[in-house]
């Protein structure tokens, strides 16, 4: 697990240091303030797993999370995504998207952009990359990245690149992001 400390003037990094303290598997990262975009790029490019997965810093996981990852990467897509719960002023609320059933989940690549561009795409995965696992070797390959002069929508530009390069997608419905 990566912590991309990306020039924060607060405590993050002083948090996570703590946190990670001899954790074998965990490592932290400082760079000069580039923006999400640029964070998330430079944590692919110092990933060393088979997965990427991303994280905001105001969100969490469910205690479950690691074991059902996996148990789904078990399924071999090129894609999973995750339910999420939304928490606003302390309170759960159901996510927005509209998943299908646990299982492998079809998609057409020649009207995928049309359907992303026009919100119907979103309703069914969501435009975010943080309820998503992504191999890394797609990613290399493709050289897919963030586009750092994107302020916003980076996740959905990100997401077009994976998708027009996948096959396999895995849906797993239980909520395992905050």
């Amino acid at each position: 697990i990566l912590f991309i400390n990306d020039g924060s003037t607060d405590n993050s990094l002083k948090i996570i240091k703590k946190f990670i303290n001899d954790k074998k598997n965990m490592y932290v990262y400082t760079k000069k303030n580039g923006g999400l975009s640029s964070a998330r790029n430079f944590g692919i490019e110092k990933a060393k797993g088979e997965y990427v997965f991303f994280s905001d810093c105001d969100d969490y996981f469910s205690n479950e999370y690691f074991k059902i990852l996996d148990n789904v990467i078990k399924n071999k897509a090129d894609i999973y995504i995750f339910d999420f719960k939304q928490i606003i002023n302390n309170k759960i609320h159901a996510s927005w998207i509209n998943l299908p059933k646990n299982g492998y989940f079809n998609f057409d690549k020649k009207t995928l952009i049309e359907k992303y561009f026009n919100g119907e795409f979103n309703n069914i995965i969501g435009p975010s990359v943080w309820n998503k696992l992504y191999r890394k070797d797609i990613i290399a390959k493709n050289k897919i990245t963030f586009i750092e002069e994107k302020i916003l929508n980076e996740d959905v530009f990100f997401n077009i690149e994976y998708f027009m390069n996948i096959k396999k997608v895995y849906i797993e419905n239980q909520a395992i992001y905050n």
